[in-house]
């Protein structure tokens, strides 16, 4: 096939190039033609541009001022009063009055319950200086006695509150400041238990001299809290498994006073239910969490398993818990029972299975009597042998049941493939209980079959996009052929039909059909879905031929995107199909139309651009033009080609002189170097053009098959880089110059 590309320049004062592309067929090769431009610039008056720099310098002026003199005196001064009578708040408005403990120099031990009490004190200095004090509050009473009149640069001993330096001393003792509490920040003091002991220290300074500070005056802070108490816990018996357990809870701390402010708010219990006294939680039933004063049960509380006559009653234990929400303190656990009882219904009667096909089954039987009145649950307990351990649904019902039906999971057999079957025998027991308890109230055994006869495979029909319309028998044949699409995917359609004896590929959720096609080869001579599979397509539409045992099977939609690319070589390739019915299962009996042949047709397509420019930037004439550009050939079909290259000469509509090529002054390369190679770049050696013999211009293995669908590989010559070099002859005036390039691809 020959490709042409036509190239048009215009000699000028800029280039700009056009083109335009044409095709015709010569004997059996490609040929493409190309349209190029040349363009050429003569500067038609010397331009001559001056630059002139201008430099301002600007003179700073420097003032010289008169020297002046300073004058100092220095006055005594005296180191401030001890801070005196600390006071820590006990209670705010909000409870009980605005009380705060007052401090003594026999007594510097306060107590609170409020983590973000005010500390308060008083100061003065004998020579009526602004006094600010150092404050430090810490864990540990080592931690303050550790501490002098040094500043603290960081919190090592004042590891809850460090004031303890002239920058953040405080100058407002009437105001105080706020214990700071582990509510708001990662230190500070908390409830710890009922008593958590902090200690402090102040230390007032003057702002005058680093010497002048007070002695440190230290104090402790201790922040209690009383445990809650539960009381009044209501059940003793119930015969409801889902039992509402409620009690009662007292807090101390309720905010009516000194020491007891602020409220500690609602309690929050954790009740722990079991059938464990001892309170190690072994068997534990229940366990929540952040409870009000009552909590209802929502698992189930298992009845006793062991059968006393007719009823099955079982004692259980609560471990309760009580904590409040501001401090997260909690009690000791208080212990209670409750027992709860059952009667157990009667047997079931009449029990009855009908065989199935699917994996559905219909049951019947007379109910029970149930002493309590309660509604009556029936559980149902399905396996392959005799009183089977698979319990796969349950329900309530008060009546009897005629015709209930199952939509189980149950599986079939995989002895019987060889045969063509998948059938399976299931045993069904009845179980009957008011609560789920799983006591014998039942055990009527009865049996049926699973059954599943597998689909075989009769005919297959495929086609590509090149002709959906028409499918190829591609049963047992090879004359089953795909053609493929330059570029892309070929679009497949399929028609196949399959034999079900069961005739119900049109019931919901009916088996699967699957596709694989296989490039075959010496290495991989086989087609399957675990060997050698390259593609692997499911059908997703199946119905039934009237009311036949055919089942037909197409896709919704023609696939594209996941079938055969055009670089696939052309060859004779295999194909399987795997066919299944209700069970999922695949037949193992011979089917020789599960497996057969398809065929991929050669294809031979390059990619270029049907028009170029050669010459860039001002073209001078007697001078190599780079041509910087790069052109990229690409191969996108499933062969290897070579490449032949010519060119006509480049001409004008009415010029005066054309440009005919001389066999050295048009070059075709791989890289921007018109005078010499790149050698590190370079892998093709450059060709002539001549408006004669075509000449090979291609890598030495030719343009390769892409490995995929991108043809992006770097270790492949699936592509090729082309820049055009020119050297115009002289003579030639002002316009845009075209010639055609051709190009074989063998």
């Amino acid at each position: 096939m020959h490709h042409k590309t036509y190239i048009s320049g215009k000699h000028q004062n800029s280039t700009h190039i056009r083109s335009q592309a044409g095709m015709k067929e010569k004997r059996s090769e490609n040929i493409y033609t190309l349209f190029c431009i040349l363009a050429r610039r003569f500067p038609s008056a010397a331009v001559l541009q001056i630059y002139i720099l201008i430099l301002i310098i600007l003179s700073q002026a420097t003032i010289v001022r008169a020297p002046t003199s300073a004058a100092e005196f220095a006055i005594g001064q005296s180191a401030p009063f001890d801070p005196t009578g600390p006071q820590v708040q006990d209670a705010d408005v909000g409870c009980g009055g605005n009380n705060f403990d007052l401090g003594n120099p026999a007594n510097l031990s306060f107590t609170t319950h409020m983590l973000n009490a005010t500390l308060r004190w008083n100061e003065s200095d004998v020579n009526g200086d602004s006094v600010s004090t150092f404050i430090c509050l810490a864990s540990t009473k080592a931690n303050i006695d550790a501490i002098d009149s040094s500043p603290q640069p960081n919190a090592t001993y004042c590891d809850l509150l460090n004031l303890w330096n002239e920058s953040a001393a405080v100058n407002d003792n009437t105001t105080g400041i706020r214990l700071p509490n582990k509510r708001d920040n990662g230190t500070g003091v908390g409830y710890y238990g009922e008593t958590n002991l902090s200690f402090g220290a102040l230390m007032a300074f003057d702002g005058q001299t680093t010497n002048n500070r007070s002695n440190i005056i230290k104090f402790n802070v201790s922040i209690i809290n009383h445990f809650p108490t539960i009381e009044g816990f209501n059940t003793t018996a119930t015969h409801s498994q889902f039992p509402s357990l409620g009690w009662r809870g007292i807090d101390y701390d309720d905010g009516t006073g000194a020491d007891r402010c602020p409220r500690d708010g609602n309690l929050t219990f954790t009740v722990h239910v079991g059938d464990n006294s001892t309170g190690t939680h072994t068997n534990t039933r229940v366990n929540e969490t952040n409870l009000g004063t009552n909590v209802s049960v929502t698992n189930p509380l298992p009845w006793n398993l062991t059968l006393n006559d007719a009823y099955a009653n079982r004692t259980y234990f609560v471990l309760l818990n009580a904590t409040d929400q501001l401090a997260g303190v909690t009690n000791s656990t208080t212990k209670y029972s409750f027992m709860l009882t059952d009667y157990i219904p009667t047997r079931p009667n009449n029990f009855n299975v009908t065989s199935v096909h699917n994996q559905s089954f219909h049951v019947s039987w007379n109910s029970s009597l149930e002493l309590d009145g309660d509604s009556i649950l029936y559980h149902i307990v399905v396996g392959i042998t005799e009183n089977g351990s698979e319990i796969f649904g349950e329900f309530r019902q008060a009546s009897n049941k005629s015709d209930n039906i199952f939509n189980l999971t149950l599986n079939y057999s995989t002895d019987g493939l060889q045969q063509g079957w998948a059938n399976e025998t299931y045993y069904v027991t009845l179980w009957a209980n008011n609560t789920a308890s799983g006591i014998d109230r039942g055990n009527y055994t009865t049996s049926f079959l699973l059954y599943d006869n597998l689909p075989d495979i009769t005919d297959v029909y495929m086609s590509d996009n090149n002709n959906l319309a028409i499918y190829t028998n591609c049963s047992k044949s090879a004359s089953c052929v795909f053609t493929p699409t330059s570029g892309t995917n070929i679009t497949l359609a399929v028609n196949i039909t399959t034999l079900d004896t069961d005739a119900d590929c049109d019931v919901k959720d009916y088996g699967k059909l699957t596709l694989y096609l296989c490039l075959n080869s010496t290495a991989k001579p086989n087609c399957g879905e675990i060997t050698n599979t390259n593609f692997t397509i499911p059908v997703d539409t199946v119905s039934r031929k009237g009311s036949s045992t055919s089942c037909q099977w197409i896709f919704t939609t023609n696939l594209t995107n996941v079938t055969p690319q055009f670089f696939v070589a052309n060859s004779s390739y295999l194909y399987h199909i795997n066919a299944t019915s209700q069970s999922m299962r695949r037949s193992l009996l011979p089917d020789n139309e599960s497996n057969g042949t398809w065929q991929y047709n050669a294809l031979k397509a390059t990619n270029f651009p049907a028009s170029i420019t050669v010459g860039d930037g001002t073209i001078a004439l007697e001078e190599w033009n780079p041509g910087t550009t790069n052109y990229t050939m690409t191969n996108y079909g499933n062969q290897i080609v070579f490449l032949r290259w010519n060119s006509t000469d480049f001409t004008r509509s009415l010029a005066a002189k054309n440009w005919t090529l001389q066999g050295w002054d048009f070059l075709l390369d791989d890289d921007t170097n018109a005078t010499g190679e790149n050698n590190e770049t370079q892998s093709i050696p450059p060709l002539n053009i001549t408006n004669t013999t075509a000449g090979y211009f291609n890598h030495s293995t030719g343009l390769v098959v892409c490995a995929v669908k991108e043809c992006d590989s770097i270790y492949l010559n699936e592509t090729m880089n082309t820049n055009w070099h020119i050297y115009p002859v002289a003579g030639l005036g002002a316009g845009t110059y075209s010639a055609t390039i051709t190009y074989v691809v063998e």
